[in-house]
């Protein structure tokens, strides 16, 4: 009888073990620095909104290690003593990761991450995306071409977007890995204007990863944009204009309005100023008002922009660039960024350019 009672406790020990085994949640880095001396290292995760120091350990001949648990896959950087820069997200998780970097003149080169598999099929993600990054970097250097082999280059350039964009797509739709996937729809799909289908690439995240630092900041995105989405009213606000004048934004009820964010040093902006005024030349009799807001730090620069631009309409700016409560209060996550306003203060529409945010104005005034 007791011969048989230790084969079940035997067993039992067995299986207590084995459980362990896989509930290990433990990572160990490995870093090495080829050239650097003495100094430290900085572990940093992102937490939904920046990263923050989680650990630190002294470099001795270039050598550190980093160990510890965790639950889930989290977003990370390691920062060394002494230099600003490379910096390189990777992925901790329960296993082992090698770091590798070296001193190379006065920077360090650009860190290798690898070893467990989010890191391994996010080493591979990125290398794919950089053979496409570099193609269209090559086509854009080209000059001396004629209108057709520019034509031509802008076409394969669009091709090669796309193709970026497929890549994305299908790391997403594997779902093998869903830290991996949460980083990737933040980082292409995050500052889209479509609040719905946003949503919809979180959904199915929701149930085990609602507490991840990257669900987070998604979500918390999607709050904003639910703030600006069509049929919301648009925050009032007000600011200073180049005159001198306040202007507020209930000055325009009344009027179909297009609120532009733009800057002086934002060369898209600029790019995309000649369009504002062929919009504003076509509809301003017919209805329509611009309101731009500039995220400018200087009013001379600002103003010398306004009239190299011949952008006649109304402008505003609280010389807070980023910082400004503006910013927030229409998601403004990069510039240029447009919102248009119906005549009962409404949001119509925010992020649209082009052709497509010609039509909602040719709707907005029944033309």
């Amino acid at each position: 009888m007791m011969k048989h009672f230790n084969n079940y406790i035997l067993i039992l020990l067995c299986a207590l073990c084995l459980l362990s085994c896989s509930e290990d949640k433990s990572f160990h880095l490995e870093g090495n620095i080829e050239g650097y001396s003495k100094g430290m290292a900085y572990l940093k995760q992102f937490n939904g909104d920046k990263f923050v120091c989680i650990d630190s350990v002294e470099i001795d001949q270039g050598h550190f290690h980093f160990s510890g648990k965790t639950n889930q896959s989290q977003l990370c950087q390691i920062v060394v003593e002494g230099y600003k820069y490379p910096i390189r997200y990777f992925f901790l998780e329960a296993g082992q990761l090698d770091y590798n970097s070296k001193v190379k003149e006065r920077n360090l080169t650009v860190p290798v991450v690898k070893g467990t598999p989010t890191q391994n099929a996010f080493n591979r993600y990125t290398s794919d995306r950089n053979v496409l990054y570099r193609k269209i970097l090559a086509l854009r250097r080209i000059k001396g071409r004629n209108a057709d082999e520019k034509k031509e280059c802008q076409l394969q350039i669009t091709r090669l977007e796309l193709q970026m964009m497929e890549l994305v797509k299908a790391f997403i739709d594997e779902k093998k890995l869903p830290v991996l996937c949460l980083y990737l729809i933040k980082e292409n799909y995050m500052y889209e204007s479509d609040t719905v289908e946003l949503a919809g690439r979180l959904k199915p995240y929701a149930k085990e990863y609602a507490q991840h630092p990257l669900y987070k900041a998604i979500q918390a995105r999607v709050e904003e944009l639910n703030r600006i989405a069509p049929g919301q009213e648009a925050p009032i606000f007000e600011m200073e204009s180049l005159e001198g004048a306040m202007i507020n934004l209930s000055d325009f009820k009344g009027k179909t309005t297009l609120i532009d964010f733009w800057a002086s040093w934002c060369g898209p902006c600029r790019k995309e100023n000649p369009n504002m005024v062929k919009l504003y030349q076509a509809y301003h009799e017919k209805g329509l008002e611009i309101l731009g807001v500039s995220l400018d730090k200087s009013k001379q620069r600002w103003a010398k922009a306004v009239e190299k631009d011949d952008l006649t309409w109304h402008h505003v700016c609280d010389f807070q660039k980023w910082q400004s409560p503006i910013v927030k209060q229409y998601a403004v996550k990069g510039v240029p960024f447009t919102v248009l306003i119906d005549k009962q203060g409404r949001i119509i529409a925010s992020g649209l350019h082009g052709e497509d945010l010609k039509r909602k104005i040719e709707l907005a005034l029944g033309l």
